[in-house]
């Protein structure tokens, strides 16, 4: 006897959004706009032409245990007796977003992020870096 099982594949794309840390005003800005030249070089975010204030992240479209929403430079707490601390960055070399630590970069999926929880990014609490006693970063 065999068992057939249907499945529907239902392709989505991932939302793509931004936020910006605005050295300037030294605060963390949703980007509502980026405008980008014939050279691929970014000339507005937020209708503001002096790009040169704002640090793009880019939103990894996972979410933590509590449902926040997980970006680029956020910094973020693992599970366990003795949760360490990780900064999400995109790694070329595995092709998508990681959480780094000293040790080593674990890359971000779905399954991982249920077991973590962000507590901060590196612009606004870059104290939070160095909870990790092994930290050299």
């Amino acid at each position: 006897m065999r068992l057939k099982i249907k499945t529907k594949k239902v392709m989505t794309m991932r939302e793509i959004k931004f936020r910006a840390w605005d050295k300037k005003n030294k605060k963390m800005v949703v980007v509502w706009q980026i405008d980008w030249n014939d050279k691929g070089e970014i000339e507005y975010v937020n209708r503001n032409n002096d790009t040169s204030n704002f640090i793009l992240m880019q939103y990894t479209g996972l979410h933590d245990k509590n449902g926040r929403e997980i970006y680029e430079g956020d910094i973020v707490r693992g599970a366990g007796i003795r949760p360490k601390i990780y900064t999400v960055e995109w790694l070329d070399t595995y092709g998508g977003f990681a959480f780094l630590d000293d040790e080593r970069a674990i890359p971000a999926c779905e399954f991982l992020v249920l077991f973590c929880e962000v507590i901060g990014n590196i612009y606004e609490n870059p104290e939070l870096i160095n909870k990790n006693e092994t930290r050299k970063r």
